[in-house]
């Protein structure tokens, strides 16, 4: 009796997650998700149940949500590469880098595909701990040997052409990747910083205007624009797009400290004063 009441319960699982795959398929993410629960409450140690709440709790933008659950998943099941990489993903989503590079880091030593490069590219350069820069970097040129048309993998090359203070480099490496995917907004912003470094401040504004065309919050571009504007000498309409990103991002501190460094720079002492001591507040609020 014991087993039949288990087979039962484990079909009702399965029938449970087959309906809740149906829904997520028909880009039914919200009804997905009650199935999966009363499934995974039935048989809490269904591993494609958990792994799929995790996929609709990520397609949700519930970060937080699908790393418990992607967490759990993980656990069940460690050798499966999918779930891994949609772990990092949402680590990264939340801003947590530290636990992306753990996870990826042992798989850095086999042959790790073009998404799990990009991945721990991306947790080594926010989490830039000593060592990681150079790190990504080796990364970076280990990625292009396999993958010389990947224009994500150019644009982190740029990227870290940049930091290394190396603008010809980067410019080579951002143009190959615009050429290939030139819609790509990331790859943009990044080429306009090169450009605004380099003294182009007409190209540099000329992209920066470009993503704002798509994204009028994007607070990278915004914040890009109001320094190439600021380096133009275009003071006034510096703080304008700086203005704007804060109004995007009114709890970033680094914002508000550059606002004041504007600030200063045009004058205005007690604005100047203010964004300091935003900039003090917030910095002191995220210490706590």
């Amino acid at each position: 009796m014991a087993v039949a009441a288990s087979v039962a319960t484990a079909q009702t699982s399965t029938q449970l997650f087959e309906k809740a795959l149906n829904e997520f398929s028909q880009d039914r993410p919200d009804s997905a998700e009650p199935l999966l629960r009363q499934a995974l409450k039935q048989s809490p140690q269904f591993f494609d149940a958990r792994f799929l709440l995790g996929t609709v709790l990520a397609s949700l933008e519930k970060p937080a949500e699908a790393i418990t659950e992607l967490q759990t998943a993980h656990r069940l099941k460690p050798s499966n590469i999918d779930c891994t990489k949609l772990l990092a993903a949402q680590y990264l989503q939340v801003n947590q880098p530290a636990p992306v590079v753990t996870l990826l880091r042992p798989l850095m030593t086999r042959q790790p595909d073009e998404e799990l490069l990009l991945l721990m590219i991306e947790a080594l350069h926010t989490r830039n701990s000593p060592g990681d820069s150079d790190e990504a970097f080796r990364l970076s040129g280990r990625g292009l040997q396999r993958y010389p048309q990947s224009a994500p993998m150019l644009t982190w090359r740029g990227y870290a052409h940049r930091e290394r203070a190396d603008l010809p480099q980067a410019r080579v490496s951002l143009e190959a990747a615009m050429k290939i995917d030139p819609s790509n907004i990331t790859t943009q912003i990044i080429l306009a910083d090169v450009a605004r470094r380099e003294g182009n401040f007409t190209q540099s504004l000329s992209l920066f205007d470009t993503v704002l065309g798509q994204q009028p919050s994007d607070v990278e571009a915004l914040t890009g624009k109001s320094r190439t504007l600021s380096a133009m000498g275009q003071t006034t309409q510096a703080i304008a797009a700086l203005q704007a990103a804060i109004m995007a991002a009114p709890t970033t501190p680094a914002l508000h400290l550059e606002f004041s460094q504007l600030c200063q720079k045009s004058g205005d002492k007690e604005c100047a004063a203010t964004e300091a001591a935003e900039f003090r507040r917030l910095r002191q609020k995220e210490s706590k």
